[in-house]
């Protein structure tokens, strides 16, 4: 995009990630606003009888269930429990808990399956602190290679169907667009939001899709955007300080 001066930058996540990385990227001197689609929704656990042996989460979100998970349950956490997640993001926020035995994947779901199946017994009971809509059944592949998952269903994320009128008119109006979009359900969710509004193909047409990972941009492709960035970052900080690098 030839003119930065006139490019606004969309930040399209859940509600509250939408509006506090808008917030960051404001206070560094970009030109943003936040666009929410999606918004977050935890759920109670059911009562499970077992003692768990380690944990899984495959996103920060999990975490504060967990927490609260471990406290309501007053779970005995001994030295040796475990705990795995998919990236490094989630990671780090976890070691802020103060929790130890962390084991971190490369980022994706197959790696995840494969650092568990390698740090574990068969035994040894899991309990997997998951979104409602998940995408992979790593249960059933833990199960086929001899491994115990329980799951605690602990959020949903509930697309959000409406774009208030002022962002649809800067929408309508920037010159150019940035959108931060981070993860392949997100870019289904804002394509059919801005269809709903017959803005698709305009914005497609002025856009670059800031994307965080090779699978993320293929996705984009298939659902038609025009031009995706891949932003090969750990944390969304590293991200939105990019998008200021390139922004500014």
């Amino acid at each position: 995009m030839s003119n930065k001066s006139n490019t606004i930058t969309f930040v399209l996540r859940e509600k509250e990630d939408a509006f506090l990385n808008s917030e960051y990227l404001k206070e560094k001197g970009i030109l943003v606003e936040p666009l929410p689609i999606v918004s977050l929704v935890y759920y109670e656990p059911n009562a499970f009888e077992v003692k768990f042996d380690y944990f899984v989460l495959t996103s920060p979100k999990a975490i504060n269930p967990l927490t609260n998970f471990i406290k309501n349950n007053q779970h005995n956490l001994s030295n040796t429990i475990k705990f795995f997640t998919v990236g490094l993001e989630t990671k780090e926020k976890l070691e802020k808990t103060l929790y130890k035995n962390i084991f971190q994947a490369d980022g994706n779901s197959q790696s995840l399956m494969q650092l568990i199946v390698n740090n574990t017994l068969p035994h040894e009971q899991g309990l997997w602190v998951a979104a409602k809509d998940r995408s992979f059944n790593l249960q059933e592949a833990l199960r086929i290679n001899n491994r115990k998952l329980e799951i605690y269903e602990a959020y949903k994320m509930f697309p959000i169907e409406v774009i208030d009128k002022d962002t649809i008119d800067s929408l309508i109006h920037a010159v150019y667009c940035n959108l931060v979009i981070l993860s392949s359900r997100n870019l289904l969710i804002t394509k059919n939001l801005l269809k709903k509004y017959d803005l698709f193909k305009k914005i497609n047409s002025k856009s670059i899709v800031f994307v965080n990972s090779d699978n993320v941009a293929k996705k984009a492709k298939t659902l038609g955007w025009n031009r995706i960035e891949v932003i090969k970052k750990n944390f969304t900080k590293d991200i939105l300080n990019h998008i200021v690098e390139i922004t500014k």
